[in-house]
């Protein structure tokens, strides 16, 4: 009720309409998949593993765009990034997946073929994300992982080395491609970390946005405000912080009653997650949970509330996380799929791909 008196007040009614709109769809997207989920749980890890999948696809379209261009080095790839927006937009997505895709690591599997694609998956995802040069994303994935580890429980020393070796051939892979443009890389991404230049773009932002929460202090001036704002030096006007966004949205009023839900609802699924899950649930449930968790951070500096991808990803993440504890045997990979690898074998090929790109790196 509160949603449609601030939609009802707004300026913008179509506008505000449209995108409170797609707010609740996300909301009974994540009822549905939750309804589902329940009553089909040997269906949680092919879900899990389609959007993983959707990710993979991006990558490889990205890679394909890259091979067609006559010369990738210097297109625009911060602002004419193939089906984003921005190349920061990108970054969500692979920060998203780095969190998510950690889950394979703390289920129970002890094959070799699992933990080596799982591997593949993080470095592949870690390159991305170093590649876009997303400080907010890499800081956000880290703190993700650290929130992981937590939970890991039995898996810490696995979940470590194989995190440790995933980071370091992504960044291997992300420097192969390295761009001359200062946004983007893992490198260029530390040398803007500076104290002078780290925020005060977003703090001028932010005074802007609060300039105008005023006027409507108590129920806010509806979804999507920020693009009716008069004119000003910002060529973005959304204000890249989730509390702000909030008070521009549906005022103190809106912003208290989502604050209060959003820690009820994650406090119950934390609840969930220590009732005894074992085996892939249990660390499907830990990534999803430390991915909402994460998102509200990252939301803090950037305006990933804004985009369907991380939007949806949260949504599906709530529908995971209280899920029950099914007394059935545990989910596992189907055994017609299982391919016996020698260790040894994996460990060579491992070590060998990380030395080329070492020797790639220090020798180009």
């Amino acid at each position: 009720m509160l949603v449609s008196l601030s939609a009802i007040l707004s300026d913008h009614h179509v506008a505000s309409a449209i995108r409170q709109l797609e707010w609740f769809a996300q909301i009974i997207f994540s009822f549905c998949l939750w309804a589902f989920l329940r009553n089909n749980q040997r269906l949680i890890l092919y879900t899990h593993l389609l959007v993983i999948t959707g990710f993979l696809l991006v990558c490889a379209g990205l890679v394909f765009y890259w091979n067609i261009l006559p010369n990738p080095y210097e297109y625009d790839w911060m602002t004419m990034t193939p089906y984003f927006i921005n190349i920061r937009h990108f970054s969500h997505y692979c920060t998203a997946i780095v969190i998510l895709g950690t889950a394979f690591l703390l289920g129970g599997s002890q094959k070799h073929m699992v933990l080596s694609c799982s591997f593949l998956l993080l470095s592949i995802c870690w390159a991305f994300l170093f590649w876009s040069g997303s400080r907010a994303g890499i800081g956000s994935a880290v703190l993700g992982l650290f929130f992981i580890g937590i939970l890991s429980e039995n898996k810490k020393q696995r979940f470590l080395v194989i995190t440790i070796l995933s980071c370091l051939t992504g960044y291997l892979l992300s420097d192969a491609i390295t761009l001359e443009n200062y946004a983007l890389g893992l490198v260029n991404a530390v040398k803007r970390t500076d104290f002078n230049n780290l925020l005060p773009g977003r703090i001028e932002l932010w005074i802007f946005s609060l300039k105008w929460v005023k006027s409507s202090f108590l129920l806010g001036m509806g979804a999507d405000a920020f693009r009716f704002l008069p004119n000003d030096n910002f060529i973005v006007y959304h204000p890249h912080n989730i509390l702000i966004q909030f008070f521009l949205n549906w005022g103190v009023l809106g912003t208290f009653i989502f604050l209060l839900l959003q820690y009820r609802v994650t406090r119950m699924g934390y609840r969930t997650l220590l009732k005894g899950e074992t085996g892939w649930l249990k660390g499907i449930k830990a990534s999803c949970f430390s991915w909402i968790v994460v998102s509200l951070i990252f939301g803090l500096v950037d305006g990933i509330y804004y985009f369907a991808i991380p939007m949806t990803l949260t949504a599906y993440s709530f529908a995971v996380i209280f899920l029950e504890n099914d007394k059935k045997p545990r989910l596992n990979f189907p055994k017609t799929y299982a391919i016996p690898i020698n260790r040894c074998g994996i460990r060579s090929i491992v070590s060998v791909l990380v030395i080329l790109l070492a020797f790639y790196k220090f020798f180009s």
